[in-house]
């Protein structure tokens, strides 16, 4: 549904220059929200043995957003995934 929505906002809001595009982020984000639902879920030492490449640092989602916004009109993206490198397809 989202991705029809975004579809639809593209095609009419491109021709103005704004540039719509559809980020799908395929993992946790490492924030202390997430950590406490890990925490939660599968309890402390969960948390403390957490695998470096399950979980995505803000910074890097926010640069992922950096790099659509920046990007010249006659090469814009609409869909991109992101994921950490330890993510399990």
């Amino acid at each position: 549904g989202l991705r029809a929505v975004a579809q639809s906002a593209a095609r009419e809001l491109g021709p103005r220059n704004i540039h719509v595009a559809h980020l799908i982020i395929d993992a946790g984000v490492d924030t202390a929200w997430v950590r406490e639902r890990i925490k939660e879920r599968e309890g402390e030492a969960a948390l403390n043995q957490l695998d470096p490449g399950r979980l995505m640092n803000p910074a890097s989602v926010g640069e992922a957003y950096w790099q659509l916004y920046n990007q010249p009109r006659d090469a814009w993206t609409f869909e991109q995934e992101i994921r950490p490198f330890g993510e399990k397809w």
